[in-house]
């Protein structure tokens, strides 16, 4: 698993990346984070992240800015949100709605809550599937 400051992540295939959010994230491990994220799908169409926010205490303005105008220019997605309670339900609807708000396409993008890995994983491999045209 690699680390970028409160970031953990693993790609768990070439278009599928997990990771794990502790504390307040900050602008520039954001940016980093995907950096590494863009690098690894850049040739993709489109790309699944499980992204667990149990742990995650808050988002600076300038990384809810940044997280809504970098994932408005990644390709078509599937975001699956583990173990949000309230207050990290909050914080990435508002990233979220704001992507949905730049990206004026009618591109194939979802989001769903889950309370485990287990249960979101089988969602994300279904848009996978659904994605590749069943294959």
């Amino acid at each position: 698993m690699e680390k970028i400051g409160g970031i953990e992540f693993e790609w768990l295939g070439p278009r599928y990346v997990r990771s794990k959010s502790v504390g307040e994230l900050q602008d520039d491990e954001t940016v980093a984070f995907l950096d590494a994220v863009e690098e690894q799908i850049k040739s993709e169409p489109y790309f699944i992240w499980e992204m667990n926010v149990a742990d995650l205490t808050g988002l600076t303005a300038a990384t809810r800015r940044t997280m809504a105008d970098r994932l408005q220019r990644l390709p078509d997605r599937a975001i699956a949100i583990v173990g949000a309670q309230f207050t990290q339900r909050t914080l990435v609807k508002l990233v979220l709605t704001a992507v949905a708000l730049l990206d004026k396409s009618q591109r194939n993008n979802k989001k769903a809550f889950f309370p485990d890995s287990a249960s979101a994983e089988v969602w994300l491999k279904d848009y996978a599937s659904s994605h590749d045209g069943g294959a």
